[in-house]
């Protein structure tokens, strides 16, 4: 057996201190970049709008397509550069409440509204009222949850069908759907819910309704904002994907 030398040894020697630090950076890298507070100007956004967080780099409209991978917040912003195609972008959409009306395939969206089986907390059946703007919720809701859904074209449809969907005992999930944004429809829902005040409702839309089983069930903007930052640093991000808010 040949013996090293000594100051082969040491050369050696050195170097193990310089290994175990870089192994130390690259997993502390690791951590950070799972927090997505990492390299916090790689988050490109073009808005119309104030931001809620400052982790972002603002995009101008006639710069858009210099971006690789691009987050617009904003429906108002989302109409205006609709048209603007960049075929190597990949858009990640934020803030966006009424997908069906807007959805592009080759686009990404982050909805704030709960995954589907965060609502499993409340029982595995639900009555749906909605109207087509949104159909998309209900049709992932569907995948999850067994939903006795009723689609509503008008006010007054409500008035009709609410009664009969109350008399089959499940509870009664409401979305943010601009149906239930009416003073009508607050009357038709409270005048009817006051006649089953034994039925659990699941309040997505926060609305001023009186029911001794209400559960009001809200995404906190931290949360949002939290899932909108995770969703855009996914390196394997799939064209056409609805993200939804994991609790």
């Amino acid at each position: 057996m040949i013996a090293q030398k000594p100051e082969k040894r040491a050369r050696e020697g050195d170097r193990g201190p310089f290994i175990v630090a870089m192994v130390l950076i690259f997993f502390i890298g690791v951590f950070f970049i799972n927090l997505g507070v990492l390299f916090p100007f790689q988050i490109s956004v073009y808005t119309l709008e104030p931001l809620p967080f400052d982790d972002y780099r603002e995009v101008k409209k006639e710069n858009i397509c210099a971006e690789k991978r691009l987050l617009i917040y904003g429906i108002r912003a989302y109409l205006d550069v609709k048209k603007i195609r960049c075929p190597s972008q990949l858009r990640v959409v934020g803030n966006v409440l009424y997908v069906s009306e807007v959805y592009e395939p080759q686009d990404v969206y982050v909805l704030p509204l709960p995954n589907p089986e965060s609502l499993r907390r409340y029982g595995n059946i639900f009555v749906v009222f909605h109207s087509r703007y949104t159909s998309f919720y209900v049709e992932e809701l569907k995948k999850h949850l067994s939903i006795k859904q009723v689609q509503l074209s008008h006010i007054y449809e409500l008035e009709r069908e609410l009664p009969k969907a109350l008399t089959l005992g499940h509870p009664l999930l409401i979305l943010p759907d601009p149906i239930f944004f009416d003073e009508r429809a607050m009357h038709i829902l409270n005048y009817w819910l006051r006649k089953h005040d034994g039925i659990p409702i699941v309040d997505l839309a926060n609305l001023n309704l009186k029911h001794p089983k209400k559960f009001t069930h809200r995404i906190s903007k931290q949360k949002y904002f939290k899932t909108l930052r995770e969703v855009f640093l996914l390196p394997n991000l799939i064209r056409g994907k609805i993200y939804y808010v994991e609790e």
